[in-house]
């Protein structure tokens, strides 16, 4: 986890969001409709402004890997201190998400764009941390009939919650949920029940396989599938809703996977 390390890691992101910034500035130059610069526009989409603004994950991702190196010297000097500061962030996490739910108020994330809700990040990467190190102690298959119930019912939990949470919160975004005790615990729960499924069919294999090649490229060209679905349906329902979410992702899934099969460009969609 040194220095090159993570400057190698940010140059692979960066690649992508100075391409599709690119394409995108290019046009507006033609047509004599660009408003800032271009290196203002590729750091406007890190800090979630401008047409990519979905880039404010990779803003966040290139702030956690700065912080790597000294996360992972936390963890290897004492897994103790690793914990208790991990504790102290998955608190103020769930404290915020609290404040939320009871207080009536706009959500206190607003005032905050996403790319520097470090707190947030924090919580989860540690988390990724902890279990990467648990899972070389305990044997999570022992415990897989477990996750798979707790899975199933974590997951209508969350619909039910889903479901009333934009009342409760005054915001229907999603955004604003990922300091949720309930929604922290039920990806948790998911990915542990993921690792501990020893034999998937070798359709499934390969369905999960493209997924996970994909899923950089998926996420980055989603708003643009999106853009084109709200062209065409109107969201005023929880069928048409969920037909957007499948239809989108699989747009999206093949607009990656075309991307991908061409040389040099396939580096805008494949980290």
């Amino acid at each position: 986890m040194s220095i090159n390390y993570v400057l190698n890691k940010i140059g692979l992101i960066m690649i992508p969001v100075l391409g599709w910034n690119l394409i995108v500035f290019i046009p507006k130059i033609i047509l004599k409709k660009n408003e800032n610069g271009y290196f203002e526009t590729v750091l406007g989409s890190l800090i979630q402004k401008g047409f990519f603004f979905q880039f404010w994950f990779l803003g966040a991702l290139i702030i956690m890997l700065f912080l790597v190196p000294i996360l992972n010297k936390i963890m290897k000097s004492s897994i103790k201190l690793y914990v208790i500061v991990l504790i102290i962030f998955l608190i103020i996490s769930w404290l915020i998400d609290l404040y939320n739910h009871f207080s009536g108020a706009i959500p206190l994330q607003k005032n905050v764009i996403q790319t520097f809700r470090v707190w947030t990040w924090i919580s989860y990467y540690m988390s990724g941390g902890l279990i990467g190190n648990l899972i070389k102690k305990i044997n999570f298959i022992d415990f897989k009939k477990q996750l798979n119930y707790f899975s199933v019912v974590l997951t209508v939990l969350t619909i039910i919650y889903s479901i009333y949470n934009a009342a409760w919160i005054s915001n229907p975004f999603a955004e604003y949920n990922y300091d949720n005790i309930l929604i922290f615990i039920w990806i948790v729960t998911i990915f542990l029940t993921c690792i501990s499924t020893t034999k998937f069919s070798k359709h499934s294999t390969k369905i999960i396989e493209s997924i996970s090649k994909y899923s950089f490229g998926i996420y980055i060209v989603h708003v643009i599938a999106l853009k084109i679905f709200e062209k065409v349906f109107v969201f005023d329902g929880i069928f048409i809703n969920l037909i957007t979410i499948i239809g989108v992702f699989l747009i999206s899934w093949l607009i990656t996977f075309v991307i991908s099969k061409i040389p040099y460009v396939n580096k805008l969609v494949i980290f």
